[in-house]
């Protein structure tokens, strides 16, 4: 089974499926061993679909979950902060964290020849915020989960079941594709910018209700070197036009235009795929964050990783990202 670092924060450098989901039913905040009881339940869930060593109602044979070999372990746990997140002494903090403090929920499926995961996230805890549960629910809004599809719908219908929520896919479309690349951006420094960001690729879908034609998608790369230029030729354009939106889009849709003949504004394009050194984010609901790795005196990386999460959290629980963003 394919290893992994234990010390790295779980939600980086994975792809992720996002989903939301509605307020939890817990009748009271739950710790860690309120959470093994879950996790025993699940397994069991699991164990019971087994038949005679072989798998029934669970696996498909196109499923990598047939061939992932024996279940080995379950486990659900609350998710810290990442400045706590310290496996070194994970008992000590298993045993004191408390729901109020964490991130959510880590759960983690181990079979033999495969390790899977979700984590359901909420948004960071503010001052004076009310403790999560006192009203019997807990608000954990955004479920990102790297698991093959029988397993992601057994993990779905076990929630559903057990916590009276619902579940449903949140897709990404374009206004968040876009703000999000623009709000990364925006970020950084332009002495920073091409080793945070690299290049850019932004894969451009076609809506065609006739299904006519052979053209569907489209790739356009920004090369790291271009980055800058781009942007900066993007706050020119928006002086020029006395507007203030997204430089490096205006600047690829000007550049598009003119060279391609493509409108990037026409309502039958849409923005299907942004991926870049920092994080991808796909259209059909699919979400991979790099791990921080750029370390400057003017730039908090971390930070600008956070404020991405955070706006999936507030995207997933219905927030301002997320009008006229729906599913």
């Amino acid at each position: 089974m394919p290893s992994e670092d234990p010390r790295k924060y779980p939600l980086y450098d994975t792809t992720f499926t996002l989903h939301r989901v509605s307020p939890l039913y817990t009748g009271n905040p739950l710790d860690n061993n309120s959470l093994q009881q879950h996790a025993r339940s699940f397994r069991d869930r699991l164990v019971g679909d087994v038949l005679r060593g072989v798998r029934v109602g669970l696996a498909t044979d196109n499923d990598s979950l047939a061939a992932s070999g024996a279940l080995q372990t379950v486990t659900w746990r609350l998710l810290p902060e990442e400045n706590l997140w310290n496996t070194s002494d994970e008992t000590e903090l298993d045993a004191t964290i408390s729901s109020s403090i964490a991130r959510g929920w880590l759960i983690s499926v181990t079979y033999e020849n495969a390790k899977y995961k979700a984590i359901l996230l909420r948004g960071a805890q503010q001052e004076g915020q009310e403790a999560e549960g006192d009203d019997g629910f807990e608000h954990i809004p955004l479920l990102l989960m790297r698991m093959p599809g029988s397993l992601r719908e057994a993990f779905i219908q076990f929630l559903t079941e057990t916590f009276d929520t619902r579940v449903s896919v949140m897709r990404l479309q374009t206004p968040y594709l876009t703000s999000a690349l623009e709000e990364y951006i925006s970020s950084c420094s332009m002495r920073v910018l091409q080793n945070v960001i690299s290049e850019v690729e932004i894969d451009l879908g076609f809506d065609n209700p006739t299904g006519n034609g052979m053209l569907y998608r489209i790739r356009i790369v920004t090369a790291r070197e271009d980055l800058p230029r781009m942007v900066l030729s993007g706050k020119k354009i928006e002086r020029t036009e006395n507007r203030e939106e997204s430089p490096f889009i205006t600047a690829l849709r000007t550049h598009v235009d003119a060279h391609f003949a493509l409108n990037m504004k026409h309502e039958m394009l849409k923005i299907m795929k942004i991926a870049c050194a920092a994080f991808v984010l796909g259209e059909e609901g699919k979400a991979k964050i790099t791990e921080p790795t750029v370390h400057d005196l003017d730039f908090n990386q971390s930070q600008a990783t956070w404020r991405l999460i955070d706006s999936l959290v507030e995207l997933a629980e219905g927030g301002e990202l997320s009008k006229g963003i729906g599913d």
